[in-house]
Formats: C-alpha cells, sequence, structure tokens
C-alpha cells in the first residue's frame, strides 16, 4: 500500500484466506525464511513465476446474507432484519505472476471467488478481482511505482478494522463474503502513482496521486470517488527515529454528477520512530503522527492523527502483531468521512512443519461525520475474532478449519446509506481444502532466503 493510501482510505478490510494458507504473516524476512510444509512450490523464491492456486469448502453462517430480502433471498422484511443462519459452499481460485529484476519489478494478480446457498434455492454470490504493480529504479538513490486494481463485489461490504498486513504489491486478496450487510453489487477502481528520491544517506522525498471509484449497480447508495495527492520530505535524525514534513490533499465525491464534495486536509508532519528494541532484537516497535483538517461545506473538523505498530518474533516460526490507528478517510456507501481509532492484535505461526496456526482480534469505535457525534448521535463500533489452524498435506495442498466473529452497531442512521442495517452480529466457520502450484519459475531471487 503506498503512504498517501492511509489517508485517502480507511483501512477497510482485515481479510484472512483460510488458515491452510502457505506463508504467515511476518514471515518475509530474508534471514527468517517460511519453515512450513505447505509452500506452494516456493514461488516467492523465484526471480520469475507463474502460479495458481485455489480452495474449496462450505461452513455455516449465522447471519447468511445480512439482508435476504435485498439479496432475493427469501421474503421480504419491515423493518429490515438480519438474514436467517444457513451452510453453503465456497469455491476460489486465483492466477498470479511476478518479476523481479534490478531496476523492473512486475506483479499481476487476479482471483475470483463463489458461494452457493442451498438454503435459499440454490443462490450464487460471485466476486472477482484483478491487480496490477510496477516498479521501476532508474538509479539506486530513485524509484518509481504504480499499481491498479479492479474488484467486483456482490454484497455491499462494511469492516473498519486495522490493516496489520497489507497486501503485497500488485497483489490482491479474495473478498471474504462473511463481512457483508446486503446485496448491493458493485465496481471499485483504485490506482496510484509514486516515487522516492533519496536525497542524501539520511534525507530522502517522496510524493504521489491516488484515486478511487464505488460505482453501484442500485440507486439506494450513491456512487463515490476520491483522489488526492501528497508530498513528503524525511529527514532521519538517527537510526530508526526522524521527523517528517510533508503535505497532502485528497477530496471525495458523494452522488452521482458530484452532488457533493468534501475535502481533507492532510498534515503529514511529525515524528517516525522504527527500531528494534534494545533489551530484544526480536522485537520492533514503530510510529507516526500527524493532523487533518476535513471540510464538508459546512464546518472544518481538526485532529490528531497517527499510528503504531508492535512486533514480536517467537521462537523460529511464531509472531505477535499489535497495531493501532487513528485517523480519517473515506469510506464507499457512506455518504460523509469516518472519523475512527482502531486497534488490533494478532499471533500466527507453526505448532509442527505440517500445522499452522493463526489468531486475530480487534475493535474499531468513531463517529460519521465531522459534526459533532452527540449532535448527530453518529457514533459506531465495531469488533471482531478470528482463528484457524491448518493441516499440510504436502508443498502444494492444505486442508484447514477457520472461524470468524463480526459485530458492529451504529447508534444512529442519519448518514448512513438508505438500506444499511445499523447493526448485525454474525459469527462463520468454514472448513476449506486449498492447494497452490507454479506453472513456471525461473532461477532463485538473489535476496531469497537459504
Amino acid at each position: 500500500m503506498s503512504a498517501t493510501s492511509k489517508f485517502l482510505s480507511v483501512p477497510l478490510l482485515l481479510l484472512l484466506v483460510c488458515g491452510s494458507s502457505g506463508r504467515a504473516w511476518g514471515q518475509s524476512r530474508p534471514e527468517r525464511p517460511y519453515r512450513g510444509l505447505f509452500d506452494q512450490g516456493g514461488v516467492s523464491q523465484s526471480e520469475q513465476s507463474v502460479s495458481v492456486n485455489g480452495s474449496v469448502g462450505g461452513g455455516y453462517d449465522s447471519s447468511i446474507a445480512a439482508d435476504a430480502s435485498e439479496a432475493g433471498l427469501g421474503g421480504g422484511a419491515t423493518p429490515r432484519t438480519q438474514s436467517p443462519g444457513g451452510s453453503y459452499v465456497l469455491v476460489a481460485g486465483g492466477l498470479s505472476y511476478s518479476l523481479s529484476k534490478k531496476r523492473i519489478s512486475l506483479s499481476a494478480s487476479e482471483g475470483s471467488s463463489a458461494r452457493y446457498y442451498p438454503t435459499f434455492a440454490g443462490t450464487f454470490a460471485v466476486s472477482h478481482s484483478a491487480a496490477l504493480g510496477v516498479g521501476y529504479t532508474p538509479s539506486d538513490r530513485t524509484s518509481f511505482n504504480a499499481t491498479q486494481t479492479l474488484t467486483y463485489q456482490p454484497f455491499s461490504l462494511f469492516s473498519l478494522f486495522p490493516q496489520l498486513q497489507p497486501p503485497g504489491f500488485g497483489q490482491i486478496v479474495s473478498t471474504d463474503l462473511d463481512y457483508s450487510h446486503n446485496s448491493n453489487p458493485y465496481f471499485t477502481y483504485t490506482g496510484g502513482v509514486g516515487f522516492t528520491r533519496q536525497l542524501s544517506r539520511r534525507s530522502s522525498l517522496a510524493g504521489g496521486y491516488d484515486y478511487q471509484r464505488y460505482a453501484y449497480s442500485g440507486q439506494s447508495v450513491s456512487d463515490f470517488t476520491s483522489h488526492g495527492a501528497f508530498a513528503r520530505y524525511t529527514h532521519s535524525l538517527k537510526a530508526g527515529f526522524g521527523v517528517r514534513l510533508g503535505y497532502g490533499y485528497s477530496e471525495g465525491t458523494y452522488g452521482i454528477g458530484g452532488a457533493r464534495n468534501v475535502g481533507h486536509h492532510q498534515l503529514d508532519s511529525g515524528i517516525d520512530y522504527s527500531r528494534t528494541l534494545s533489551f530484544s532484537r526480536r522485537t520492533k516497535l514503530s510510529f507516526s503522527t500527524g493532523a487533518s483538517a476535513v471540510h464538508d461545506a459546512v464546518q472544518t473538523h481538526y485532529g490528531a492523527v497517527g499510528s503504531a505498530n508492535l512486533t514480536r518474533e517467537i521462537g523460529r516460526t511464531w509472531a505477535f502483531y499489535a497495531a493501532y490507528d487513528r485517523s480519517v478517510g473515506f469510506v464507499e456507501g457512506f455518504v460523509a468521512p469516518v472519523f475512527y481509532d482502531s486497534a488490533g492484535v494478532g499471533l500466527n505461526g507453526l505448532l509442527s512443519r505440517k500445522i499452522s496456526f493463526h489468531a486475530s482480534a480487534g475493535l474499531t469505535r468513531g463517529h460519521v461525520g465531522s459534526s459533532s457525534p452527540a449532535a448527530l448521535n453518529n457514533n459506531f463500533d465495531s469488533d471482531y475474532a478470528t482463528a484457524g489452524i491448518g493441516r499440510a498435506l504436502n508443498r502444494f495442498v492444505s486442508v484447514g478449519v477457520d472461524y470468524s466473529y463480526y459485530r458492529y452497531l451504529f447508534e444512529g442512521n442519519e448518514l448512513l446509506p438508505a438500506d444499511f442495517l445499523p447493526h448485525t452480529n454474525r459469527h462463520s466457520i468454514r472448513a476449506t481444502v486449498s492447494a497452490g502450484a507454479p506453472v513456471f519459475q525461473s532461477r532463485r531471487r538473489r535476496n531469497a532466503s537459504r
């Protein structure tokens, strides 16, 4: 994720691929190679590769589609209520390509997922995603990058969770329909360009531009577009500690034809800290600070923003993560910006070379709109928890079981989409068989782990 993305949108989805997925979070350091059996053929070690992956399974969801009437899954209900529970069958697959040269890097991926609901007369829900990332490093001091993604989703989604580990460069994570709240298909287009220039051993300059567009098929939710740019100067005072001076501006447009604009000024200035703690080379702490101002043609809302991350390596294969984020951003479907505080923790590792485990939990507290939360009664909170275990059958096939819990509550609905459920409480459990294998591989990357 580029530096601007953090300020142009809320980190929306903590999308966890089933516990049988190949690599756990935080296993990317070359000096700490992944030691599990299920590694999809070691694709990540190659300079150039093409790989395929897929999964099939089934599960039970306590709210199979968060609005059954809108989804066409049964009779209507007035007022709108959460749908009943039921079973489903899931199928997912994808194709990815990566190229890593000294000056050029390229990554592309495509993924599709589908759910079949036998409880509701054989209804299907299908999503598709594609991503492309290009990087160019003309010199040791200068680098450029560009990204583009396209997603189709059958349900409107909502999950304000901290993103402990964003998708890799040019990679996508399949849409997790556990976080859907009603049937309202839409397309998402996102992209951006950026550059970094190392001015000296201690100083650097960065800049970029990002955009997003959410196009809905129905009329109950307005289309949304945002775009913005930023520039930043960073100076390191000593190892792991520096100051940042920058500015970014983004603008969100709600409704078809530019019905309402909201401007977001980001004072991207403050302190950056990122270093291994002195008492343990396995523990790393990083944080940054800043400020923002949001103007919605009625008033300007000022506030402090920032983030903090803690990582702790445990043994040879385990890792613990904690993240905190205070920010403001645009969320598709909503008619005003979202201000929030979000925190999350995660733990993952290998019980043995064949058995992997992951668990995470998080919460978010905030309000919608820059006006007084008390005046509009627009506070909200959301929580999630997930856990899973996977067993590798060989390097290419794994089985797993995952459980997830998801809850949110809005005190009022003045600024919510017309068909948005103000509260939901869901549980889901699923079992899957996952497979992945390289179609083509070239020689090992120069920095590949041994």
